[in-house]
């Protein structure tokens, strides 16, 4: 196996580990339900609030990806961000199983794992655009399968944790729930681990020009930076990108009745942790029909007529 081959497959592995940790990470939603409603006593909008406080770091994952192209650290623009969103993760869980029960504290650690997962999930998909520049040259028509194959993996994740959460939450206590959400996000600190990224160019410097030089540099950075930054610009103001962007805003704008429905199906309909359970498998395996059914017979479909 050759240099290009290993990096190929070893960062396949990598983004494969990033997206389904990404839906078995969903396997303590109902327990953060319960939790609100069981032992903060939280009203529907009250835990509606939250949900959408939580929702920012989704709401921001543009910026995120520009912060990993324009601030490395220690010379890598992925890996390094990868590790510490596993890390960040696990621990925000692991403070929410052990600190006292109190809406900021849960705020907080809940918000810090909604960014962590949130910025996982933009290395993620920056490393399906990478790969498909390594292997396919950027093909718009290849790209779609890493895309693709990435949501599939996010979604059978999605999948095996509606199947267990149900379970689970009859065999062990809320907080014990939080302990057992830790071990995925140590999972995705094990694909930054693998991943494989090229640190930034270091060049040593003759002593009498080392000054110079190191002000070029700098000069040259600057310039990548503003250009990174003007083609980004540059995009959102595309029709193909904005006109997208509004119609999913406006999508996601109508309320949310998901959480008045938990309370209505709790309370009065009082259905068992297993039930909810079931119930979110069955939306889940909807939602792996519509991918796996473009995978087989739309992806080659155009989105417009020309």
């Amino acid at each position: 196996m050759n240099g290009k081959q290993k990096i190929i497959e070893r960062n396949k592995l990598a983004y494969i580990i990033i997206s389904f940790t990404q839906g078995i990470s969903t396997i303590v939603d109902l327990a953060i339900q319960f939790y609100f409603k069981d032992i903060l006593m939280l009203e529907p909008a009250q835990m509606a609030l939250i949900f959408a406080f939580l929702m920012i770091p989704w709401m921001i994952k543009p910026l995120l990806g520009l912060l990993t192209d324009l601030v490395p650290l220690f010379g890598y623009r992925r890996k390094i961000y990868i590790m510490m969103c596993g890390l960040t993760s696990a621990c925000s869980m692991l403070a929410l199983a052990y600190f006292k029960s109190s809406v900021y504290t849960t705020l907080i650690c809940l918000f810090v794992n909604s960014f962590a997962l949130s910025f996982s999930s933009v290395l993620g998909e920056a490393i399906v655009v990478e790969l498909s520049n390594i292997e396919f040259e950027g093909s718009h028509e290849m790209a779609k399968n890493y895309v693709s194959l990435f949501f599939l993996f996010k979604h059978l994740g999605i999948l095996l944790a509606s199947f267990f959460k149900g379970y689970l939450m009859e065999i062990f206590s809320i907080r014990e729930m939080f302990v057992l959400a830790s071990i995925g996000p140590f999972i995705t600190f094990i694909a930054g681990v693998i991943f494989i990224e090229k640190g930034l160019e270091t060049i040593e410097y003759d002593l009498k020009n080392t000054l110079l030089d190191e002000i070029n540099k700098i000069e040259k950075e600057k310039l990548q930076k503003i250009d990174l930054i003007k083609a980004f610009i540059d995009f959102i103001k595309k029709k193909e990108a904005y006109i997208p962007a509004i119609y999913v805003i406006f999508l996601f704008c109508t309320p949310n009745f998901g959480d008045a429905l938990f309370y209505y199906m709790t309370n009065f309909l009082h259905f068992s942790p297993i039930q909810l359970g079931t119930i979110s498998l069955a939306s889940t395996i909807g939602v792996l029909t519509a991918i796996i059914s473009y995978r087989r017979f739309f992806k080659n479909c155009k989105f417009r007529v020309n």
